[in-house]
């Protein structure tokens, strides 16, 4: 799961959920990506990698908690 905040921000950030078994060459490929998203569009500045299995606030039918989870992490953009 992605979710992409920054609304009233100067920079626009991703909180990467993975599971807990975080895998360092994911983490590195998504640090080096970041430049290709969002091409045209608003460029993503950071992203946070965050375990999926502590971090993830989700619904009863599995969706994100949007609200919730850019008001725990906002400490982090």
């Amino acid at each position: 799961e992605v979710v992409i905040c920054g609304d009233g921000e100067p920079q626009v950030v991703a909180l990467v959920f993975i599971s807990s078994k975080k895998n360092a060459k994911l983490c590195e490929t998504i640090q080096s990506r970041l430049g290709t998203v969002g091409e045209g569009l608003t460029k993503i500045k950071k992203a946070v990698i965050l375990d999926s299995q502590t971090d993830l606030l989700l619904t009863p039918t599995l969706k994100p908690r949007y609200k919730e989870l850019i008001d725990k992490f906002k400490n982090l953009t």
